[in-house]
């Protein structure tokens, strides 16, 4: 392959790649205009001196590598937990984050607007004390729903970042983090997920991710579960009533016997034994 004929198709890789990713919540650069690794180069110098003897498993590895170099240096970034706190149904926009004093009295806060610690930013009287730290946030005034759309089509798209009629089911943003990013914890699950009281479960699923880049769901209302409530405890890692410490060890021992089975070596049966030794981690 000669070089303006590997670039060539370099380019037409790299646009189809953009074109791909867009839809996966991931973006990237046009090929064109994002500068060209140095492993990336090294694969090009050699096909355009005439490594024409490798095969195209080989090729497309050394491809492969190329990208996870820039991707990963694309999306590394410093934070290694992220808490999100949905206000479902909470206070207003302008009586919160942006109180609009400019705006006509039907849409401007009836609080009135205060200073906050980044000149000309205001915020409603009503956050004083998180005024004072404005500088630390980045506040996003500008995020909007259908008009049509009622909480739990509002509360799809926020976790999705796709209106609730697409015809495709597309991953929360918590599962995609924990595919890409994964966790340095992997005796926790990467995404757990409280949708409290009022939010339904449906509004949260992997989309086409696998059933591993699943929430851990807390307090959820179909279980009867509440956070608030004093003294509560995940349900899911309470020991079973009447499961003592000596059966809980006998039911160890049959599951290690098991192990030999051909079923516990099938690919189901690997991953069913992973999950049951986090469980016991925990």
């Amino acid at each position: 392959m000669t070089r303006p004929l590997a670039q060539a198709r370099n380019g037409k890789l790299g646009a189809e790649h953009a074109s791909l990713s867009g839809k996966m919540l991931i973006r990237t650069r046009h090929r064109s205009e994002a500068p060209i690794d140095p492993a990336r180069r090294r694969m090009l110098k050699s096909l355009s001196a005439g490594a024409l003897g490798l095969s195209l498993p080989e090729w497309l590895a050394l491809e492969a590598r190329a990208k996870s170099q820039i991707a990963d240096a694309a999306i590394r970034g410093q934070a290694r937990q992220v808490l999100v706190i949905y206000e479902e149904g909470g206070i207003s926009q302008m009586d919160s984050f942006d109180p609009k004093p400019e705006a006509l009295a039907d849409h401007r806060s009836p609080f009135g607007p205060i200073p906050t610690s980044v000149p000309g930013t205001h915020f409603s009287s009503l956050m004083p004390l998180i005024a004072k730290q404005a500088h630390r946030l980045s506040v996003v005034r500008s995020m909007t729903s259908a008009a049509t759309a009622g909480h739990r089509e509002c509360c799809q798209e926020f976790f999705k970042g796709y209106r609730f009629n697409s015809p495709f089911d597309f991953p929360d943003i918590g599962s995609v983090v924990t595919d890409i990013l994964g966790t340095d914890r992997p005796e926790m699950p990467g995404y757990i997920f409280c949708p409290g009281i009022n939010m339904p479960n449906a509004v949260s699923s992997t989309g086409f991710l696998p059933a591993s880049r699943a929430p851990w769901k807390l307090g959820t209302k179909s279980l009867g579960e509440n956070l608030a409530e004093p003294g509560w405890e995940v349900r899911s890692l309470r020991p079973s009533k009447g499961l003592g410490r000596e059966r809980f060890s006998e039911r160890q021992h049959l599951l290690d016997s098991l192990d030999d089975s051909a079923v516990a070596r099938s690919s189901g049966g690997q991953a069913m034994r992973s999950h049951t030794e986090h469980a016991l981690d925990l």
